[in-house]
Formats: C-alpha cells, sequence, structure tokens
C-alpha cells in the first residue's frame, strides 16, 4: 500500500511535541508497511493511548452514531446505528467552530467488527477468507483501515473509508458527555500516523500512468 524512506520519515516525524522514544517508536512501526509486500504480520504495539484525554480527537473510536444506510434490496437509504471512527480534524470538533462563518460539519467512517466484515465477504464472494484476512491486516487494502484488539472490550475493527458519512456539529456537540464516557478508544502517535497515511492513500493518491 505505502512506501517511504528514511527522508520522508525525517520531514514526516519533525513536530518538536512527539519524543525522540515516541518517533523512534513511529518511524520502526509505519517502516513495516512498504509498497513491496511481505508475508510477515505486522507489529501494532503502541497503536492506543493508554489515557483518555478530556475531549474527542481524529481517530476517535466512537459507539452508536446515527447513519444513512443503503439497503441494496430495497433500493433506499435508511436511518440506522454504528460504531465509527472520527475523520475529521480534532479542531473542527471543538465548541468554538459552532461561530464559524462557515460551519464545518464533522466526517465519520462506519466501523464494523473485523470478524463480522470476513464473515460477510465470505458470503458474497468466493475467495480464500485467509488472504483476505492478511492483506486486511496489512493495510494493503486502500478502502479498509485495519484497527487491531482495542483495550477497552478487546475486539479487532475495520474502518470503511469509501462509506464516509457527516454528522452535525451542534448534534455532537449534544452528545459530548455521552461519547467521552462510552469511548471506545483512541490513538496513540502509531495508530494516529498510520490512520492519516492510510486516509490520505485511499483518497488522495496520484494518478497511476493515466492522463485526466
Amino acid at each position: 500500500m505505502i512506501g517511504f524512506n528514511t527522508t520522508f520519515f525525517e520531514k514526516f516525524l519533525s513536530q518538536p511535541y512527539i519524543s525522540d522514544t515516541d518517533k523512534d517508536r513511529l518511524r520502526k512501526g509505519l517502516s513495516q508497511f512498504r509498497a513491496e509486500k511481505t508475508e510477515s504480520d505486522k507489529n501494532y504495539t503502541h497503536f492506543y493511548l493508554s489515557s483518555e484525554s478530556e475531549f474527542l480527537l481524529q481517530g476517535d473510536l466512537i459507539p452508536e452514531i446515527r447513519v444513512p444506510f443503503w439497503n441494496e434490496e430495497t433500493k433506499n437509504y435508511e436511518k440506522k446505528i454504528t460504531s465509527a471512527i472520527i475523520i475529521s480534524s480534532t479542531c473542527d470538533i471543538e465548541d468554538e467552530t459552532k461561530n464559524r462563518d462557515i460551519p464545518k460539519q464533522i466526517l465519520f467512517a462506519p466501523l464494523v467488527e473485523f470478524k463480522d466484515y470476513l464473515s460477510e465477504i465470505a458470503k458474497n464472494q468466493n475467495i480464500k477468507i485467509e488472504n483476505i484476512e492478511f492483506t486486511i491486516k496489512n493495510q494493503q487494502n486502500s478502502n479498509v483501515f485495519y484497527l487491531p484488539p482495542n483495550p477497552q472490550n478487546g475486539k479487532e475493527y475495520v474502518a470503511i473509508l469509501d462509506r464516509l458519512f457527516w454528522f452535525p456539529t451542534k448534534e455532537l456537540q449534544k452528545l459530548n458527555t455521552q461519547l467521552l464516557q462510552y469511548r471506545i478508544a483512541s490513538l496513540d502517535y502509531f495508530g494516529y500516523y498510520l490512520f492519516l497515511l492510510k486516509i490520505s492513500y485511499h483518497l488522495c493518491r496520484l494518478p497511476e500512468d493515466k492522463h485526466r
């Protein structure tokens, strides 16, 4: 999926608030995801924050948010409740954004338990599910972001990056206390930067030998 070199790392990790220890962990963690596909499983240590923040963060995993769901049988949208990952930047979620001249709404991607996602794929496609499981865990699918077992409930999730949806910022503020209380997890540096790389690659990669 992704390939980078040492020079790229130094520019990418130049933020002064990241300690040298965390930078070293990031280099080792992100360097696993190169353009060449490898047969080894990836190490997801230091993926989640060990302590909770006092506000919602970009990349937070949250439960029970309303989402428009496309029913393939009826060909209509329906209201559904889903767990989700926050796509919008942290500053766009804060209270003061309500007073912007041009309001910003909050973007999410739905979260699905990994085992359920694999089961759904197995129903619809005649493929070896073990191969799909490996490619997803190794972040080789641009539209699916794999999240390893989290500390709160031990579950693995995938964020479906081609099913993004928005939620009104004002409505989100009303749910803020509830979402903080029941937040599934927040991403540590490794998880957060891998998340940024993944959504950037999915949405913004350059065309490959195609003139547009």
